[in-house]
């Protein structure tokens, strides 16, 4: 199969995570299938033997609205190409090998914000600038890593362009449309409205590099 892995790097090049994400891919991203990586991005960044697609952000006076360009960044890409697609942002990197059975599973995978492994003090609180989350077993979701078939992806872009078309430009009365991470909310409306079911990628945030 014919997968797109999409990688959006806007208002910032730190080349030293880019690489790590890429070298990853490579070697452990569905090895047995036909990955191509693109980097979406606003900046002057490059890798070897990777497309870099060149765009224009749209100017707003909110710096999350970004965040919402990591699905708004499809919009420069042509998906007929391809039988899947993922979205990723450029801080993460692939420990183990992922295979068919991780992620090609026929429906929309989208990355835990919150794993239930993960235990602070009694009296603390997990925090996501959305959502308050007291119960510490609680599983949240995010968009720093989402994708799935191309049928429900171009149904995912199209839902949230139409978001995008109809609040980008609105002014409520103090406040914006955009909150910390709004293709988080996006997501999680998309998969309400929809009724769909979604399969929620595990993140693993501790881990030994070898000595």
């Amino acid at each position: 199969m014919n997968i797109l892995f999409t990688v959006v790097c806007l208002n910032c090049a730190p080349l030293d995570q880019l690489r790590l994400l890429i070298e990853s891919t490579r070697k452990k991203f569905l090895k047995t299938h036909n990955v191509e990586v693109v980097i979406v991005t606003n900046t002057d960044v490059s890798y070897p033997g990777v497309d870099v697609v060149n765009i224009t952000v749209d100017s707003i006076n909110n710096e999350n609205y970004f965040q919402l360009y990591k699905i708004l960044a499809l919009n420069h890409i042509d998906l007929n190409n391809y039988d899947y697609v993922f979205v990723s942002d450029i801080d993460q990197m692939f420990i183990n090998a992922v295979e068919d059975n991780d992620l090609l599973l026929g429906k929309l995978c989208i990355m835990q914000h919150f794993y239930p492994e993960l235990r602070t003090a009694d009296n603390m609180q997990f925090w996501s600038d959305v959502i308050q989350i007291t119960d510490r077993n609680s599983r949240h979701t995010m968009g720093n890593f989402f994708g799935g078939p191309v049928t429900i992806i171009k149904d995912v872009l199209s839902y949230v362009n139409d978001y995008w078309q109809k609040y980008k430009d609105h002014k409520f009365h103090l406040a914006g449309f955009f909150c910390k991470y709004p293709e988080e909310v996006l997501l999680v409306k998309y998969i309400s409205d929809k009724q769909i079911e979604e399969y929620r990628i595990p993140c693993s945030i501790h881990f030994t590099t070898p000595a």
